[in-house]
Formats: C-alpha cells, sequence, structure tokens
C-alpha cells in the first residue's frame, strides 16, 4: 500500500472506517464443485481455492463494469504494467490484463474466515476454512508487526478500529500476517510475498539482538513446543510445574545480562531489558498451553495468573486498580488468542466471585 494517515485523533476501540468488499466471494466449506487452482504462467505460481475464486470474480468485475478499474488498477501491482504496459489516453477503457489483475490481487487480497466467531471456538493451532476478500480502500493500509488498528469481518464488511490512541497525521498500520518468531524468517517473508522489510519497533530489537541468543531462544523454544506436544492424555501438576520451569529459561533469554552503570541505564532506561514494553512472541505458545493446561485442572488462580502473562506476552500491560481491570498501554497484538485470554479472565474472576473485574 500507499499508506493511510489519521485526519483526525483516535482513542482506543475507536472505528476507524468501514468498507463493504469490492469482491467476496461466498461458497460452502462442503461444496466441492468449488475445488480449483489458480495456475499463474506469467510467474510459475500457484493459488488455492480461494485466491482462484477470487481472481475469477475481480476478472469478471472489472470486465463488465470498466468504470470500476481505474481505482482498482491503482493499486500496487509490484510494477508490472510499468514493465509491461502502456499510457493509456484519457476517456479510453483501462484494459483488464489479467497478469496484472492476479499480481494486484495477491499484493493486495485478505484472508477472511467463513465465520469470525468461529474463531473462539476453535482448538488453537486450528487453520480455519478461510475465504479471500479483496477491500479497495484498506489495501492501501501498510503492514506492522506492531500496528495501530486490528482488522475484522462482518459478511462482506471489513472494520477497521483502533488498538491504541492514534494522533492526527499518525499513518495507520494493521498486521498483514503474524509475525514469526525468527526476524530473519518473518523478514524473509515480508520480502517474498509483499517486497518490503519491516522496519517496526519489535523487528529493530529483534534485529539487534546477537545471532547465538536468538538462536538459543529458538531452541528452548522448539525444546518446549516439542514437551508440550508430548504431554500425555493426563496432564499433571507436577508436570505443568516443569514447564513452567522451561518457560522461565525462556524468560531469561528476553533480558540483558551484561552488567550496565547506573549513568548509561538513566541514558537508556530498556538497556537491561529492551522487550520490557514489547512483546515476547516466543513466550506466547507455551504460555497459552500453561492457561489452558491450568484452566483444565480447576485451578483457578494458575489460569488467572498465566492468562495476565499470556495478555503481557502479547505486549498488553493490565492491572487492577480499584475492582476495576485495566489495560495501562499496548504495543502489541490484538488477535483471537488475546480475546481467549480475557474470556479465561472473566471466567477465573466471576468464579473467585470477583463479578466486577469478571465485567
Amino acid at each position: 500500500g500507499r499508506g493511510l494517515f489519521a485526519k483526525r485523533d483516535f482513542k482506543a476501540g475507536d472505528l476507524i472506517c468501514a468498507e463493504k468488499a469490492f469482491v467476496l466471494p461466498g461458497y460452502f466449506i462442503q461444496d466441492r464443485s468449488s475445488d480449483c487452482m489458480l495456475y499463474s504462467l506469467g510467474d510459475g505460481t500457484a493459488a488455492p481455492r480461494p485466491g482462484a475464486l477470487l481472481f475469477k470474480e475481480l476478472v469478471q468485475k472489472l470486465r463488465w463494469n470498466p468504470s470500476l478499474r481505474k481505482d482498482f488498477f491503482e493499486l500496487n501491482d509490484g510494477g508490472y504494467w510499468k514493465a509491461n504496459g502502456w499510457e493509456v489516453p484519457d476517456g479510453e477503457d483501462i484494459p483488464v490484463d489479467i497478469f496484472r489483475t492476479e499480481l494486484i490481487r495477491r499484493y493486495n487480497c485478505f484472508s477472511v474466515p467463513l465465520r469470525s466467531a468461529t474463531l473462539l471456538t476453535l482448538p488453537p493451532n486450528t487453520n480455519p476454512e478461510l475465504r479471500n476478500g479483496f477491500w479497495t480502500h484498506a489495501s492501501y493500509i501498510n503492514h506492522s508487526c506492531l500496528p495501530n488498528s486490528a482488522r475484522t469481518f462482518i459478511g462482506d464488511m471489513h472494520f477497521l478500529r483502533a488498538t491504541r490512541p492514534i494522533r492526527a497525521g499518525e499513518e495507520l498500520t494493521h498486521q498483514y500476517v503474524s509475525p514469526d518468531l525468527d526476524i530473519d524468517a518473518r523478514q524473509a517473508k515480508y520480502n517474498a510475498s509483499w517486497g518490503f522489510t519491516c522496519d517496526c519497533e519489535l523487528c529493530g530489537v529483534d534485529g539487534g539482538m546477537e545471532g547465538s541468543v536468538r538462536r538459543e531462544r529458538q531452541r528452548v523454544f522448539e525444546e518446549l513446543k516439542d514437551a508440550v506436544g508430548r504431554v500425555p492424555a493426563t496432564v499433571t501438576p507436577s508436570r505443568l510445574k516443569k514447564i513452567a520451569r522451561g518457560l522461565r529459561d525462556l524468560e531469561a533469554l528476553y533480558t540483558n545480562d551484561t552488567p550496565t552503570s547506573d549513568a548509561a541505564a538513566a541514558a537508556d532506561p530498556y538497556a537491561h531489558d529492551p522487550y520490557t514494553h514489547l512483546p515476547r512472541l516466543a513466550l506466547i505458545h507455551p504460555t497459552l498451553y500453561l492457561t489452558e493446561a491450568w484452566r483444565g485442572l480447576g485451578n483457578t488462580d494458575k489460569m488467572i495468573e498465566y492468562a495476565e502473562k499470556l495478555l503481557r506476552n502479547f505486549g498488553i500491560f493490565t492491572c487492577v486498580k480499584e475492582n476495576r481491570f485495566v489495560v495501562e498501554r499496548n504495543c502489541g497484538l490484538v488477535n483471537v488468542e488475546g480475546v481467549r485470554a480475557l474470556l479465561y479472565l472473566a471466567e477465573g474472576y466471576g468464579a473467585k466471585g470477583q463479578d466486577g473485574l469478571a465485567g
């Protein structure tokens, strides 16, 4: 995208924009007649059913509605038309070049769940059935791993809400995809899919960490992930406490143990812990597991403890003030797992009779 910017201030939770889809194919999961693939002879790529059906409907809509072509073909096509096209005289219809249409689809479309509500009822790490949709205005928004807005969908409507205060003139950002744990892997994905390198604060801090620390973080994360996957059918408190010790080992890799002088600490308060106000991506998966495991064992206090940690690891900092649950600041990720943590907290506070907090 070329970027969209706020024309006025927004508070956290404010609706920034609502937009009806330019194209959103409708189909049922069981509709096997719509199974198809799209192969592009232009660059040798392939897209599964969601992308193929969106491409088909985009071509049809553009073919029969010449007045819609200008806004659509102004979107990013990766430089295709500049290299292969020509100047279209005023008053002449813009041609529907199918390779250009496919590139614009690929760079600008959104993945949409069939029903957003089902995301809250699916087990963790489940891949739901998705559609591909196209919203022209929203396509201009650029990516950040630490976005200031979050998108949701109801039917073919796209809603963008502020996740923290946004000042007039500030660029609006959202997540194209959830960031990978490894900085090199996610930057490679951004470059391969959209041709950019993310320069958000999280990428800056991750990229500034020593390679040995990042490799050790990845190693411990994979060990924890494997341990979680090998948990027997009967989960015991002792087993969970062992995984919690592994989580603490992983937490230690997010701090800097190099001694600093008082003057250095005053000059850079984040020198000891550069993630003190940022998400800690490697901790999310094991913290989510422990939250749900303690919930399964009926330990309300432990469930609440780890649900709060889960929010913190997403970069959402909370506290309890005068019997109210308060989000002090959010510089992180707002997604379905964060909503799940809030639901668990409400359940836990309700079970303890703290109805004010639960509300």
